[in-house]
C-alpha cells in the first residue's frame, strides 16, 4: 500500500511574522520618547522590562533580534539629525548603518539577559509561572544581573570603535532633578543602573498582580528594595539642591552664536562672510562689558597662526576690548620627520581651542583628543588610502593628547576646555578638571543637524559633566544650544531674550557663578561602576562562550 503524501505546512502570513516584532518596535519608540524632545522621562522606567518581556519569549537568534529591533527603531528615531547633514553623500546610509550598530548591544543585552535568566529561573513552558517560582533572593540577583549588564553594554558602547557614548538610559532623568543629584557619586551610568534595576522589578511586581491579584505584599516586595534606593536618593538630592553654598564670585562671559549654515563650509567668500557676521556680534557683545568671549567650534576661515591679517584681526579685538578670548579654531604643525619624503603628509591638522589674552597674544591650544569617525578622520586610512574617497575629511584630524588648562591671567580663573561631543565622555571631563578648575568651556557645531533635537540631546548630555565634575560647563555653539550649565545640572541662557528659538544667530552674556564645592565623589574616584559592570559582562559573555564551546566539542 502506498503512503498518502503529507501536505507542506502552511507559510504563516504576513501578520503572523510581523506580529513577534510589534512589541519590540513600539518599545523601541517608547524609549525614544524619554528624551529630548519629547522628554517623558517617566517612560525610560518601562523600557527594559518591555524588551525584556519580548525577548524572554523567544528562543534562539530571535532573542537578540528582539533586542536589535527595539534598539534599530530608539537609534532611527533618535539619531535622524544625520539626515540633515549637507554632504553630496548619502547621509541615510550612515544614518541606518549608525543606527543598526548601536542596536546590537540591545541584542546582545537580551542575549545575555536570557542566558542569566536560564541559569537561574527553573524550566517551565510559559515565563510567568517562571518568573512566579523565583525566590525574593533570585529575583533581585536577576534584577541586578540585568542591570549590570546593561550597564557593561553603555560602557563598552562608549569605548568600542572610538565610542559613541549618546544618550544613555539614565539621561533621560534630567529633568527630575534631585534624582539625577545622584551623578556625582556613580555618575550617569548609576541612573540608568537605578532605572533598569527597578524596571525589572516592576515586570515582577506586574506578573505577581496578574498571579495573585489580592496578594498585594508579594508585588511590593519586589519594588521595596528599589522604592527605598529611589527615596534615598531622591532625599540627597533634596538635600543638595536645598543646601548650596554662596556663591564665591560671578564672571560676565559672552557668548557667540552665529548660527552659519554648513553649506558654506566649501565656499571661501561665503566662509569669509560668515566670520565677518562672527565679528560683528562680537562687536555687539562686547558693549555688555564681558571679561570673556568665547567662540564656537571652527569658527575661523583659516588658520589663524599662519594667515597674519586673520591672526590680525582676532588678536586686536582681544586687545582692542580687553577682554580673555576663547574660541574653536584649526591649526596645524609641520611634520619635520616627513620633510625629505613628498609621499608622505607634510603638516598635521587639529581640531582646537585657542586663548587669546587681552594683550593680544595667543596663550594657549587644546587639541580636540576623540575625534568623530569619517568626519573628523578616516580609521585604518595608512592600510586602505581608497577609504579617503568615501569621506569629504581627506587625511583628517590628528588627535590631542592630553588636557590643557588655561589660566586666565588677570581674572584669576583656571579653565579647560572640550571639542563638540566630547562632552559625551565623562572620562574626558573629568581628567578636564582638578582642584582648581573653576568651570569647563565646550565649543561645538551643533550646526551640521539643522533645527532638530540633536542640541537639545547634546545639551542634556553635557549637564551630566557638569554634575560629575561639580563645576559649570559653558556651551557655546554655532546653532543652539548656546548656554551655561551650573553644578547641579540646571541650564541657565536657554533663550535670547523672549524668543524660544534656540537655533538663530545672536549672543547671550551670561553672569557664570563660581562656587568653591567639594569634588564630588565620582570626580574622585572615576566611574567606578561603569568599571566593575563592564568587566562583570566581559566575564560572563566569555563563559557563556566557553561554556557553549564545550559542549560543541
Amino acid at each position: 500500500m502506498s503512503e498518502q503524501p503529507t501536505s507542506p505546512t502552511p507559510k504563516p502570513d504576513l501578520a503572523t511574522r510581523i506580529r513577534p516584532w510589534i512589541l519590540p518596535a513600539i518599545t523601541g519608540l517608547i524609549w525614544t520618547a524619554a528624551f529630548p524632545k519629547w522628554d517623558l522621562s517617566g517612560l525610560a522606567w518601562f523600557v527594559p522590562a518591555l524588551i525584556l518581556w519580548a525577548s524572554l519569549q523567544e528562543t534562539g537568534k530571535r532573542v537578540f533580534l528582539t533586542g536589535w529591533v527595539a534598539g534599530l527603531v530608539h537609534q532611527l528615531t533618535t539619531v535622524y539629525w544625520l539626515l540633515n547633514i549637507p554632504y553630496d553623500y548619502t547621509p541615510a546610509l550612515g544614518w541606518i548603518a549608525l543606527s543598526a550598530f548601536l542596536a546590537v548591544y540591545t541584542g546582545c543585552w537580551c542575549l545575555l539577559s536570557k542566558k542569566l535568566f536560564d541559569r537561574i529561573a527553573p524550566d517551565s513552558p510559559r515565563i510567568s509561572e517562571r518568573f512566579s517560582a523565583l525566590s525574593p533572593a533570585q529575583k533581585l540577583a536577576f534584577a541586578l544581573g540585568t542591570a549590570v549588564l546593561w550597564l557593561g553594554m553603555e560602557k563598552l558602547q562608549m569605548h568600542l570603535l572610538t565610542g559613541f557614548p549618546w544618550l544613555y538610559l539614565g539621561t533621560s532623568q534630567f529633568p527630575i532633578k534631585p534624582l539625577i543629584q545622584s551623578a556625582t557619586i556613580w555618575g550617569v551610568a548609576g541612573i540608568s543602573f537605578l532605572v533598569v534595576w527597578t524596571s525589572i522589578s516592576l515586570l515582577f511586581a506586574m506578573n505577581a498582580i496578574r498571579q495573585a491579584p489580592g496578594k498585594h505584599w508579594k508585588w511590593l516586595m519586589d519594588l521595596a528594595l528599589p522604592g527605598v534606593v529611589i527615596c534615598a536618593l531622591i532625599g540627597f538630592g533634596t538635600h543638595r539642591l536645598m543646601n548650596r553654598p554662596e556663591p564665591d564670585r560671578q564672571v560676565r562671559m559672552a557668548l557667540i552664536q552665529p548660527s552659519i549654515p554648513q553649506t558654506v563650509k566649501w565656499d571661501e567668500q561665503a566662509n569669509q562672510e560668515a566670520f565677518d557676521k562672527v565679528m560683528r556680534l562680537s562687536e555687539l557683545a562686547s558693549a555688555t562689558k564681558p571679561q570673556i568671549v568665547i567662540w564656537p567650534e571652527a569658527v575661523t576661515p583659516g588658520l589663524i597662526r599662519y594667515d597674519e591679517e586673520l591672526h590680525l584681526t582676532v588678536t586686536s579685538f582681544a586687545r582692542n576690548h580687553g577682554v580673555w578670548l576663547i574660541l574653536g579654531a584649526d591649526d596645524a604643525e609641520p611634520i619635520p620627520e616627513n620633510r625629505d619624503n613628498p609621499k608622505l603628509p607634510q603638516v598635521r591638522y587639529f581640531n582646537s581651542i585657542l586663548t587669546v589674552s587681552p594683550k593680544g597674544e595667543v596663550e594657549q591650544r587644546y587639541d580636540k583628543r576623540r575625534l568623530v569617525m569619517f568626519g573628523e578622520y578616516v580609521p585604518l586610512i595608512d592600510l586602505l588610502p581608497f577609504l579617503k574617497w568615501f569621506t569629504p575629511v581627506g587625511s583628517g584630524f590628528t588627535p590631542g593628547n592630553e588636557p590643557v588648562f588655561f589660566n586666565l591671567e588677570g581674572l584669576d580663573l583656571k579653565t579647560s576646555s572640550l571639542v563638540c561631543f566630547e562632552d559625551s565622555f565623562p572620562a574626558l571631563a573629568r581628567d578636564s578638571v582638578d582642584e582648581e578648575t573653576d568651570f569647563i568651556v565646550n565649543v561645538t557645531n551643533d550646526g551640521w543637524f539643522g533645527n532638530s533635537a540633536a542640541q537639545w540631546q547634546h545639551a542634556v548630555t553635557s549637564a551630566f559633566r557638569a554634575l560629575e565634575t561639580g563645576v559649570p560647563l559653558i556651551r557655546c555653539t554655532n546653532n543652539g544650544l548656546t548656554c551655561w550649565i551650573d553644578p547641579y545640572g540646571n541650564v541657565h541662557e536657554v533663550y535670547f531674550g523672549d524668543s524660544t528659538d534656540v537655533y538663530g544667530e545672536g549672543f547671550k552674556t551670561a553672569e557664570v557663578t563660581i562656587r568653591n564645592l567639594p569634588q564630588p565623589l565620582f570626580h574622585k574616584w572615576g566611574d567606578w561602576l561603569g568599571l566593575i559592570c563592564a568587566t562583570v559582562t566581559l566575564l560572563f559573555s566569555a563563559l557563556e562562550l566557553w561554556g557553549r564551546y564545550r559542549q560543541r566539542r
